[in-house]
């Protein structure tokens, strides 16, 4: 099936997924003129001064910014790409960048992803087959993607932490040799070339990082959640409620266990919860700090009282709170489960109300599941949607267990067909806009997980 971006689980948060968009590939650019010397043309990808068809980095071109990092970088820089940065160059180095970031990934995942384009392709997003098939910043060979894909400065760094991530896995990243990752990934004939360039890297993702400064969280305003009790209507049965402002980011749960859920929100500039079993009022109950600041929160049964609870999600590991949201004091339970890069989703995929944190793969569009998450292994592994769509979990039936769906455009994708089975049912629910962010709970008590969107 074709599918997509998504929201929280039964009990269980929606967290609003941002996906990759592809880049034109059909305009081919030249870079700008760039300072330092003018040697002959060349057709090899890894020349700094090589004459060569380049795609655009980022789809609305070179800024102001950028021009002012290329002079000021041209002076910094101390080996290849010294005299030779553009417009042109920074742009798609910031790009690369803002992809780490969006996946809150350490810093240091940035300057190994650009010591890799500037041995690999200089900093250029090479539209042409110089190398075999090798195509883009990474120079990705047609095993990599499609060549619309590496030519996505997005796609194509998110493809080189996947697999840098999948080579060292706990985050031994954060401390391996750059020159040593980097090879690792790329497999390159020429090992030793990376290493020379990772302090030109840090110097750019430095220069990068610090003018364009952390990125402010997502203005909401206030958060409008617009509910539906019936799959098949495409607007909202429910009147609207308006519960937590900017930059909240949207939670359901039934905090009180009478089998409706509730919309809440979580800030992640605080780390604070703020929960109500009545949000239209749009005032809080509970307010609650759980977690480090930016943590991935989520939220389900993890007992089977018939009350949700909280948690978050830091690296690859869940911590889940084991005391009540009524109560002053806290207790957490732990575990690992998936990598850093995969999206949380919390379902109760067998019907002994207990939810269970697992994790969605956007880089493949697969789930991981696992009715007992602790020991870090997934009973179930499907592929269900398209790459990088929203990840979403809830009873669609009624029948006591989760499934999964995801949101793709405007369009809820609900498989239908039980996680065990090996064939796969779907209906689709056109609802809200592209631009929305997905939400699924039980609103009105009848034991079946319906739509809604927040924006």
């Amino acid at each position: 099936m074709s599918a997509l971006p998504s929201r929280p689980t039964r009990g269980a948060l929606r967290l609003a997924g941002l996906t990759a968009v592809a880049v034109a590939c059909s305009l081919l650019i030249t870079p700008a003129a760039m300072a330092g010397p003018t040697p002959g043309p060349s057709a090899m990808a890894s020349d700094v001064n090589a004459a060569r068809a380049l795609a655009p980095c980022d789809p609305d071109g070179t800024n102001s910014s950028d021009s002012a990092l290329a002079t000021q970088l041209n002076g910094t820089l101390k080996a290849k790409m010294r005299g030779y940065m553009s417009a042109y160059r920074v742009s798609c180095a910031r790009m690369v960048v803002e992809a780490v970031r969006a996946r809150g990934l350490n810093t240091r995942a940035a300057v190994i992803a650009v010591t890799t384009t500037i041995v690999e392709s200089s900093i250029d997003n090479i539209a042409e087959e110089l190398d075999h098939d090798s195509l883009g910043l990474f120079q990705q060979r047609a095993s990599w993607g499609t060549v619309s894909q590496r030519l996505n400065p997005t796609w194509a760094t998110n493809a080189f932490l996947n697999k840098m991530i999948s080579k060292y896995p706990d985050e031994k990243w954060l401390t391996a040799p750059i020159g040593e990752i980097c090879q690792a990934v790329q497999v390159s004939a020429y090992p030793d070339r990376y290493q020379p360039q990772a302090g030109d890297a840090k110097i750019i993702v430095d220069a990068i990082v610090a003018a364009s400064a952390p990125p402010p969280p997502p203005d909401y305003g206030v958060l409008d959640f617009t509910l539906s009790d019936d799959l098949a209507s495409r607007t909202n049965t429910r009147p609207v409620i308006r519960y937590g402002n900017s930059p909240m980011v949207p939670i359901v749960g039934d905090w009180d266990g009478d089998g409706t859920e509730t919309p809440s929100a979580y800030d992640p500039t605080t780390a604070t919860f703020h929960l109500s079993n009545s949000p239209s009022n749009g005032q809080s109950q509970y307010n609650i700090k759980y977690g480090n600041r930016y943590s991935v929160p989520i939220v389900g049964d993890w007992d089977g009282d018939g009350k949700d609870n909280i948690g978050v999600r830091m690296g690859y590991s869940f911590y889940l709170r084991t005391t009540p949201i009524t109560s002053g004091t806290e207790t957490t339970t732990s575990f690992g489960f998936g990598n850093t890069s995969w999206v949380p989703v919390v379902g109760d995929w067998d019907g002994d109300g207990i939810d269970s944190p697992n994790a969605y793969d956007p880089a493949t569009g697969i789930f991981y599941l696992n009715n007992t998450p602790a020991n870090g292994q997934a009973q179930y592994t499907f592929k269900y949607g398209n790459d990088y769509s929203v990840p979403l979990a809830g009873d669609w039936d009624g029948d006591g267990k989760d499934n999964v769906g995801v949101r793709m455009g405007y369009t809820f994708y609900l498989r239908t067909s039980p996680v065990t089975s090996g064939t796969e049912t779907t209906m689709n629910v056109p609802y809200g806009n592209t631009a929305d962010l997905a939400v699924i709970g039980d609103w009105n008590g009848d034991g079946k997980d319906t739509q809604g969107i927040v924006r």
